[in-house]
This record gives structure tokens, C-alpha cells and sequence, in this order.
């Protein structure tokens, strides 16, 4: 962690032509996860700074766990059986504007299957979980993230 603070502070100096003056006035937050790539997160605040691990940057900006993108097939198993606690089924509404273009709209949780032919459902896309591979599944847990955020 120590040789990571001084890099950062190298950094600045070179970057902001900073004296010993200057940092003495500098707020230098590191979030330390062990060895890794690092990155300055909001970086060109006045005194502040904030160093964080790659994944936590990720994980902050999408919602979702990192090894998910990765496709680490245990966490994605663990994922998926979280959501299914709550019901048998979990579902991904997606309404359709067009090729390619879809927009998650909600989730639904039921015990019994849904009828992906009922009229009720024209115009929407509508897929379960457990038929996701693991792209969709990493967007649909990206899209959830979101849609949780806007409700």
C-alpha cells in the first residue's frame, strides 16, 4: 500500500507540476484490496483524490460483481439461486422498440410459469433466468441494477 501511495503521489506532482507545498494540502483516500491494478477515481478535484482496485471501480459503475463478467460460473450459479429464493420463476420483461433494441421494464417473481403467448405480453421480449447465458445474465444484472435505482 505504501509503494501504491507514493506512486500516486508521484503522479500528481508530474501531472499537476505539484510541490512539496501542495501536497501537503491534498486529500489522498486508498482503497487498498491487496496486490491488483489501481486507478484514480474522480480524479481532478481540487485536493481530493481517491485511488481505488479496477474491480472496485467496476463494481461501483455497474452494480455487478466483477467475476460475473468474467463468467465465474460458481458466482453466477450463487447469483441466480439468490434471486430464486424468493419464487420458482424469475422473469426479465424487456419491451421491444425495435432489432436489437430492447429495454428491461421489470422483473417478475412468480411461483408459476408465465404464458409467454398471452396477449398481454405483445411487444415485450420475455426471457427466465436460468435460460440466460452468462452475457445476458452479466446485462440483465446491469439493467436490474438501474431499473432498482430508478423506482
Amino acid at each position: 500500500m505504501e509503494e501504491l501511495k507514493h506512486q500516486a503521489i508521484e503522479f500528481l506532482k508530474n501531472k499537476y507540476d505539484y510541490d512539496e507545498e501542495d501536497l501537503e494540502d491534498i486529500e489522498l483516500e486508498i482503497h487498498w484490496k491487496g496486490e491488483g491494478l489501481y486507478c484514480f477515481r474522480v480524479l481532478g478535484f481540487i485536493t481530493e483524490y481517491c485511488v481505488e482496485h479496477i474491480t472496485e471501480i467496476f463494481e461501483n459503475e455497474t452494480g455487478v460483481d466483477y467475476r460475473i463478467f468474467l463468467g465465474d460460473e460458481k458466482v453466477i450459479e450463487q447469483t441466480k439461486q439468490k434471486l430464486l429464493n424468493r419464487n420458482n420463476f424469475v422473469y426479465a420483461i424487456y419491451k421491444v422498440y425495435g432489432f436489437n433494441n430492447v429495454s428491461l421494464v421489470d422483473v417478475e417473481y412468480s411461483d408459476d410459469p408465465i404464458d409467454k403467448e398471452d396477449e398481454n405480453w405483445l411487444g415485450y421480449s420475455i426471457q427466465e433466468i436460468r435460460e440466460m447465458d452468462n452475457q445476458e445474465f452479466y446485462q440483465f444484472l446491469k439493467d436490474y441494477e438501474r431499473l432498482l435505482f430508478l423506482i
